[in-house]
């Protein structure tokens, strides 16, 4: 759980040289489509390429003009940054608890908010995007993002069938255990700014395959966890990296059981 005092402060996410650093001038694209969670869209600072920034189970969004941070910077300063000690956070966590509660809409509890969401804090030329999400995905291109162009978000996308690391059976329903093919660095680097699908389990029922589960790795304030998920709800959590993919076959094993004896009760109807 975050605190719930101290004073407010921001820390960089992104180096100087990161792929996805703001332009020094220009401002963003905000989009807000219909049916779907916003996205923003500048150019880089190399003025070669462009950015998109979207968002894991956005929250709340808000924007204001203004050539100075909104809060005071604790090392250094970037185009993006996570706010700590944050009063609005804490604000929209209240308003979620108070009407949702268990009827959250993210993973059915609203605690995890406290968990896995953040403050983060865009800071432009002359206005700044604040954005609470539990995480931001980043696409670059070489031309401007247009406004039906589909959201790529590595690291929650599914995973291709060639990523496929093994397929095996469990109560007679084919499972197919894929991986992430990135290393070990560039997945914990990109974590710190977003979930990533280390590994995807997909059933395959009636001649189609479906993702129904991931191990995500996650990286916040300096420490690194991995969630298994069913369908965004977390089931197990383990610390750092999982490496060893055989202790989801319990997990795995259990789902398939489950989803099994359903079948098989329909049949029987």
């Amino acid at each position: 759980m975050p605190p719930t005092h101290d004073a407010e402060s921001a820390t960089s996410l992104l180096p100087s040289e990161s792929p996805f650093e703001l332009h020094a001038v220009e401002s963003p694209l905000i989009v807000y489509p219909r049916g779907g969670s916003p996205w923003l869209a500048y150019p880089h600072k190399d003025e070669e390429h462009f950015v998109r920034a979207s968002f894991d189970r956005w929250d709340a969004m808000r924007v204001a003009r203004g050539e100075y941070p909104p809060y005071p910077l604790a090392g250094g300063r970037s185009g993006l940054l996570v706010v700590e000690n944050s009063r609005w956070f804490r604000d929209r966590y209240a308003y979620e608890r108070q009407h949702y509660g268990t009827a959250y809409g993210f993973g059915g509890n609203v605690d995890e908010m406290l968990e896995e969401f953040e403050h983060f804090l865009f800071l432009f030329h002359d206005e700044f995007v604040e954005v609470i999400a539990a995480g931001v995905c980043f696409e670059t291109s070489t031309a401007p993002f247009d406004l039906e162009s589909p959201v790529r978000r590595v690291g929650l996308d599914d995973l291709a069938d060639a990523c496929t690391l093994e397929q095996f059976e469990e109560h007679g329903i084919r499972i197919h255990l894929r991986k992430d093919a990135r290393s070990r660095e560039e997945l914990l680097e990109a974590s710190r700014l977003c979930d990533q699908a280390l590994y995807q389990v997909a059933l395959e029922l009636d001649g189609s395959i479906r993702v129904t589960h991931r191990l995500t790795v996650r990286t916040q304030r300096g420490t690194t966890k991995s969630r298994w998920r069913s369908f965004n709800k977390v089931e197990a959590r383990f610390d750092g990296i999982l490496d060893d993919p055989s202790a989801l076959r319990p997990l795995v094993s259990r789902y398939a059981a489950e989803v099994a004896a359903r079948r098989a009760a329909r049949r029987t109807r």
